[in-house]
């Protein structure tokens, strides 16, 4: 909300002797900046405490996502950690990375990392085709029944959207 002349004459303004006009100005930007710094370090003051140190533990391979926009501040991180950036992973806008078990904490901590997950292989539940037909809304009953499509594919149907496919 905008203040009228009354309130503006009543507000405080930072003005020193010696600055002139611009003055306040000059202070915002330089409490801005060490700000800024101040945050910066910050920051990053949990991954350079860490990297500064032996690492003790085993390598894992870890799946980093990273936020919006993030950068290279996680990437930097990991190599700070004493760790590698293995492969991106676009889907989940990542990475996977190995480092020492001992520094997960510190790349949790640090800038634009969102979560870092242990990398494990991943196991699917068997699938009995009989107990799947049973299931409403199964992937076999919505192709079989509903689509139809092991019928059509029978009479040599093999197109999508009503166009025919080419043989290869």
């Amino acid at each position: 909300m905008g203040m009228n002349k009354r309130e503006r004459a009543t507000t405080p303004t930072l003005a020193f002797d010696g600055f002139g006009t611009g003055g306040a100005l000059r202070v915002r930007r330089i409490t801005t900046v060490a700000t800024t710094a101040a945050l910066s370090v910050g920051l990053m003051g949990p991954v350079a405490a860490v990297a500064s140190t032996e690492a003790a533990a085993d390598p894992v391979e870890v799946i980093v996502p990273e936020a919006a926009g993030a950068g290279d501040p996680p990437e930097q991180a990991v190599a700070a950690l004493s760790g590698t950036v293995e492969e991106p992973l676009g889907i989940i806008d990542g990475f996977t990375a190995t480092l020492p078990a001992d520094r997960l904490p510190a790349l949790r901590a640090a800038r634009g990392v969102i979560a870092v997950t242990e990398n494990a292989p991943v196991e699917l539940l068997d699938a009995v085709p009989a107990d799947v037909q049973d299931q409403v809304g199964s992937m076999f009953r919505v192709t079989h029944e509903v689509i139809g499509a092991t019928a059509l594919w029978e009479r040599g149907i093999r197109s999508c959207a009503g166009r025919p496919v080419a043989p290869s």
